[in-house]
């Protein structure tokens, strides 16, 4: 089983309750890290650590820094390096970024010793061949090709619906909510 959450959803607890009884081997977590004071590398450090604690686990399975967050908030590289280093020591198996942009993945990546393994972007089946960025401006193709050529992983996610939170109408869905 796929679990995708983070700090900002506020339902890590829940999902570490639920977890409790199931076999480890059974479910990959992913957890983002959302908060700004978390934005450097102590920062990164506890939001690891609260995360681990509240879904019940010794390790997790991957952790993205949960979008930009601004344009200079905090340590990003003393983050990116904290997590590396986690990675490495085995507190985490993976990490990433998630809403990233070509310009900023170029800044983490002129630091040779980072290296995230996968970035987690916008990704609708109602917008093949045109997916749209964070903004929901600008097609995300440049990040897909600029990742590939990275041998960083591209993870979609989105809603089974037209973005933000409106269903597509030939589904006869709820509309708004």
């Amino acid at each position: 089983m796929f679990i995708d959450t983070a700090e900002g959803y506020g339902n890590e607890g829940d999902i570490g309750r639920a977890l409790r009884n199931t076999p480890r081997d059974d479910y990959f977590i992913v957890t983002k890290i959302s908060f700004k004071e978390h934005m450097s590398e102590n920062g990164a450090k506890e939001a690891v650590r609260v995360s681990k604690e509240k879904l019940g686990v010794e390790v997790l399975d991957l952790v993205l820094v949960h979008g930009v967050m601004g344009e200079s908030i905090g340590d990003r590289r003393g983050m990116w390096k904290a997590l590396q280093n986690m990675e490495e020591e085995g507190v985490i198996r993976s990490w990433g970024v998630s809403n990233y942009e070509v310009p900023l993945l170029q800044s983490l990546l002129q630091d040779s010793s980072l290296h995230p393994s996968i970035i987690q972007i916008p990704f609708s089946p109602f917008h093949q061949g045109k997916q749209l960025g964070v903004d929901g401006n600008k097609e995300i193709s440049d990040v897909v090709g600029f990742c590939k050529g990275k041998g960083i992983v591209v993870m979609g996610y989105g809603l089974l619906s037209n973005w933000p939170f409106s269903a597509h109408s030939g589904l006869g869905l709820k509309t708004s909510f």
